[in-house]
């Protein structure tokens, strides 16, 4: 039987990887069983996942994966929980949610970003908030007192079983497409951007279901059939 994904992710997760390799492996088998077997629900609404995007900072200073765009909450210390962005006090058009894969004994800070909904990449929290619709305005967006119920309702629940909840259905194979984040920008500083900044902003840490609308011409097919399954806990 499938193990349910909170708990490989708090049992395996990140740990150990440290190459852009290794990281990237267990990121692939991530997303094969995020958006290949499960569905995001929502009291009557259902979606699938069709775009992720990784966020991962170590704190060790020697040889760690520091990537300067993960948050750094402390909630993406735990695995297999909500992280709602800045627990739910950003504008509801900057609003954001993240399935954790941190690992607090390790150090590890680490997010995976809900980036799309059923193909559409725009308004992914509000519509979880909210419900689906054409389009949300950015001008006097902000979330009601009972919107911010809801929030803090979803913020640090298990992703199985709280009110937001992902979940398992029969495996359908897709294909998957690697490229960068969307959406990031050079970090503010006196001068150039810092070389490895630059890298983490480029690098291929973003995976879908198809080459998407944003950015598809970086979008490169992942070959699954050189893929490994992700390890076990006693890998």
């Amino acid at each position: 039987m499938t193990k349910p994904l909170d708990e490989t992710l708090e049992v395996v997760g990140f740990r150990g990887a440290q190459t852009a390799d290794q990281i990237e492996a267990r990121f692939i088998d991530f997303a094969r069983d995020i958006m290949g077997s499960h569905d995001l629900v929502h009291g009557e609404r259902r979606w699938k996942v069709t775009a992720i995007e990784l966020y991962l900072c170590s704190r060790q200073s020697f040889n760690g994966w520091r990537d300067p765009y993960t948050h750094a909450n402390p909630e993406q210390l735990k695995a297999g929980t909500w992280y709602v962005h800045d627990e739910g006090t950003r504008a509801p058009t900057y609003s954001g949610i993240d399935i954790t894969c941190g690992s607090d004994d390790d150090g590890i800070h680490g997010g995976i970003l809900v980036r799309e909904l059923s193909g559409e990449h725009r308004w992914v929290f509000q519509r979880i908030i909210r419900g689906d619709r054409e389009s949300f305005p950015r001008k006097g967006n902000v979330w009601s007192d009972d919107e911010k119920k809801i929030v803090r309702s979803i913020h640090g629940t298990n992703i199985h079983l709280g009110p937001l909840r992902l979940v398992r259905r029969q495996e359908q194979t897709t294909p998957l497409y690697i490229g960068p984040r969307i959406g990031l920008r050079p970090k503010p500083n006196s001068g150039a951007e810092d070389v490895k900044t630059k890298a983490f902003r480029l690098a291929a840490l973003r995976i879908a279901t198809s080459r998407t609308a944003v950015g598809k011409m970086s979008m490169t097919e992942i070959d699954l059939g050189v893929r490994k399954m992700r390890p076990t806990a006693t890998s």
